[in-house]
């Protein structure tokens, strides 16, 4: 559906597939995306929703593998979309996986 002229229109993706989703494993902090998450994120340039539409606002969780799908998948929008990493989008899970690295080591 076209939106209404004047209208904005949210769309919620979710990550690529990242490590943790492969092995169970969600002691591991912050996990990657892996190659397969890769190319699910890069797909995004041809969702047929989004296809002729201007992407202006990517906001992203400041987890790796939300930050990750973000950039691969929205980096090369032209106009490039203003990029937001908030916390607000983040999971709130306790286990390490849900959880960020300092901002150095992204």
């Amino acid at each position: 559906r076209t939106p209404l002229e004047g209208h904005k229109t949210i769309y919620l993706v979710r990550h690529g597939q990242a490590d943790h989703n492969v092995t169970g494993d969600l002691t591991k902090r912050d996990p990657r995306l892996t190659d397969l998450g890769r190319r699910q994120s890069r797909l995004l340039d041809v969702a047929p929703v989004l296809i002729g539409r201007q992407v202006e606002l990517v906001v992203s969780s400041p987890l790796r593998r939300t930050l990750e799908t973000a950039a691969i998948g929205f980096g090369e929008a032209s106009p490039t979309p203003r990029f937001v990493a908030h916390p607000d989008a983040q999971e709130t899970g306790s286990h390490p996986s849900d959880t960020g690295v300092p901002a150095e080591e992204l």
